[in-house]
């Protein structure tokens, strides 16, 4: 069965033209479905063991593709904070090694701060 056009009334031609103009232009992560109306991508920013995140407030970020958005993490007492990591190719992350660092957002991704225990000393000195 094929649909005519003709068919349609035009009020609801008129819809699905709007609609298809609407989900070709709305930005998209990864080729794939939108998150929703007018947004792009979703970064979600988590912590290792031994720290916090500072920034962004919330876990879960929705921003357009190529945005940047500051990330800052924070190590527990007896930790240091290590380096950023990116589980998916689609965010890049700049001063990787530093606590502060700006993620480029180019598809949905995960990024997570990772912490090292720091070496404690114990014993007496003579």
């Amino acid at each position: 069965m094929t649909l005519s056009m003709a068919r349609i009334p035009r009020r609801i031609c008129g819809l699905l033209v709007v609609q298809a103009i609407i989900t070709a232009v709305m930005p998209t992560c990864d080729g794939n479905d939108p998150v929703g109306p007018g947004m792009g991508c979703r970064l979600t920013v988590i912590a290792a063991a031994g720290g916090e995140i500072i920034a962004p407030e919330q876990s879960v970020t929705e921003v357009s593709t190529g945005a940047s958005v500051t990330v800052t993490a924070r190590p527990q007492r007896g930790y240091t904070f290590a380096r950023w990591t990116v589980f998916g190719d689609s965010a890049t992350v700049t001063y990787q090694n530093a606590a502060t660092a700006a993620v480029t957002v180019n598809g949905s991704d995960t990024v997570r701060a990772e912490f090292l225990a720091v070496p404690t000393l114990s014993g007496t000195m003579d």
